[in-house]
């Protein structure tokens, strides 16, 4: 400014283009940044008991285009650890993570992703949903949730409702109707499928009269 000022015209074109570089590259930067589609990729099946630990490694993964940045990632509260949480990401990067929760459930926790361009000219947060995290309540656990009020909220709900059977849980199901003795059985969400009041069971006095004597 002050050499167009001065009339320095070649000056200040010489300051200017340097200038225009930095703010075009930083401006390209903020875009891929914030466009970017980030996918979080576990090294393995995402499935632990109550109470316990789970070590596993996630990938982050920046497409299109891969991402060249420095990341620092947060975790929320204290119920997963990341390490390390400062790392180089080019196109993609892993971190090392350990969970644990006390309580049963399906899990999606939000991971906070801070990039620094290499450039060090832009930063860019994004928050990114974890996947899914299954986490199947120990016995103790689900004494513990009866006595809290879930599985007594769930029985005045379902009133006098049969358990006809049972399959394993699909997102979308009511946690209501999760079977959490046997979901600590078999490692595994369990849902029970109901026979509603007005359906005759087996023992149904309807049934027991038109079930031919056998003697």
């Amino acid at each position: 400014m002050l050499a167009a000022i001065l009339r320095q015209f070649y000056t200040a074109v010489s300051f200017a283009i340097p200038l225009i570089y930095v703010l075009l590259m930083s401006l390209i930067s903020i875009i891929r940044h914030h466009t970017a589609t980030i996918e979080l990729r576990p090294s393995r099946n995402l499935r632990i008991n109550a109470g316990s630990g789970l070590l596993y490694s996630l990938t982050v993964v920046t497409k299109p285009p891969p991402l060249r940045a420095v990341v620092e990632v947060k975790a929320p509260g204290g119920s997963l650890r990341v390490s390390p949480t400062r790392l180089y990401l080019n196109g993609e990067a892993s971190i090392n993570v350990n969970a644990r929760y006390n309580l049963g459930g399906v899990k999606r926790p939000r991971l906070v992703l801070t990039f620094t361009d290499t450039r060090g000219l832009v930063r860019v947060r994004r928050v990114v949903r974890h996947p899914r995290i299954t986490v199947i309540p120990r016995a103790r656990t689900a004494i513990q949730f009866a006595r809290g009020g879930l599985l007594a909220q769930s029985a005045l709900t379902l009133g006098a409702e049969d358990v006809r059977e049972v399959r394993e849980y699909v997102p979308g199901d009511p946690i209501r109707r999760l079977h959490w003795k046997k979901s600590a059985k078999l490692n595994k969400l369990i849902i029970k499928l109901l026979q509603g009041p007005g359906l005759p069971g087996p023992h149904h006095p309807a049934i027991l009269r038109n079930k031919p004597y056998t003697g």
